[in-house]
């Protein structure tokens, strides 16, 4: 987790939301933390077995929204709140990296609703919001206007809701060369893919067409899951793995076609030891492949899963 502690940027003033948009401003908060990826770990047992997941963060009890995970950074962070009552956003600090990013879209959304006198900060600075509301009114459908930002620009900042063109850029903001991890938000019209990635996709389109009903017949979904997070976790070091896809798969443990899904997973995952076959799968892990996996083959285990978790993609491709 993260040591720094120095707040970039920052709300100088009092966040005042009004009443009658406190349900919205909070439907865009999280619309937010899902679309930049910003998740919570937690901890569960899968077959007997503790195991390290993310969950998109909800509100407890108290209306207290907790988070300290980046999917597309792959990495754990110190815990920042949100609270859906007064619409404070509590942060350890916000750097400029991904998640602090995400963080900069929501004190953005701050100063436009609110009704108090508050300012969105960089440094010592007035920070500039309009590469931050552009963003979010393309890519979020989030649509914002800074009245009292008149003064300083001479002209009053809006953003107004247009017909899309154009494919989603959402990968350039987190300083990706393309959506490749970023399939659970659409499909290969609306993502600007590799082409490694597209063939990937044909190829795990085509191998699980091949996958029999009887090769998964005996297939325990939770132990293979146990065993593939745990694989992500200690030896891919690859993103964690979402808990929405775990409850999915688990609900439907008995059903083939998610067998089928979880055992071509599998082989995604374990594809590199079959390079290594005078090996045991933990020596290859500890001495060869810890030390020599690339960016696109955890990329790759990223996307399966991510392709996994958009339903209306994987019904096209998988049929279920």
């Amino acid at each position: 987790m993260e040591s720094v502690k120095q707040n970039s940027h920052r709300i100088e003033g009092k966040v005042t939301i009004p009443e009658e948009k406190r349900d919205e401003f909070n439907r865009n908060v999280f619309t937010i933390l899902k679309m930049c990826g910003i998740r919570k770990v937690v901890k569960t047992k899968i077959d007997r077995h503790e195991v390290t997941m993310v969950c998109m963060p909800e509100a407890d009890e108290h209306g207290i929204v907790s988070f300290d995970y980046s999917i597309f950074e792959q990495r754990q962070r110190d815990i920042a709140t949100y609270n859906i009552h007064t619409n404070e956003l509590s942060l350890p600090y916000c750097d400029y990296s991904q998640f602090g990013f995400a963080m900069c879209f929501i004190m953005t959304m701050q100063e436009a609703y609110s009704e108090g006198h508050c300012c969105f900060m960089e440094g010592s600075e007035i920070c500039d919001v309009r590469i931050y509301a552009k963003i979010m009114e393309f890519e979020m459908d989030i649509y914002l206007s800074f009245p009292q930002r008149k003064e300083l620009w001479n002209k009053e900042i809006v953003t107004e809701k247009k017909e899309k063109s154009r494919k989603s850029n959402l990968y350039i903001i987190f300083s990706r060369e393309n959506a490749d991890e970023f399939l659970e938000f659409g499909d290969e019209k609306e993502l600007e893919l590799s082409e490694d990635m597209r063939i990937a996709i044909a190829e795990w389109k085509d191998r699980y067409c091949e996958i029999s009903d009887a090769e998964v017949e005996t297939l325990d979904i939770e132990s293979e899951l146990c065993e593939i997070i745990e694989n992500i976790e200690t030896v891919w070091k690859s993103r964690y793995v979402d808990k929405e896809f775990v409850d999915e798969f688990m609900k439907y443990k008995h059903d083939n076609r998610y067998k089928k899904a979880i055992f071509l997973y599998k082989e995604v995952v374990e594809d590199v030891f079959q390079y290594f076959p005078e090996l045991t799968k933990k020596q290859a892990s500890k001495w060869i492949i810890q030390n020599c996996i690339t960016k696109a083959e955890r990329v790759q285990i990223s996307a399966y899963q991510s392709l996994m978790m958009n339903d209306q993609y994987r019904k096209k491709l998988f049929g279920f």
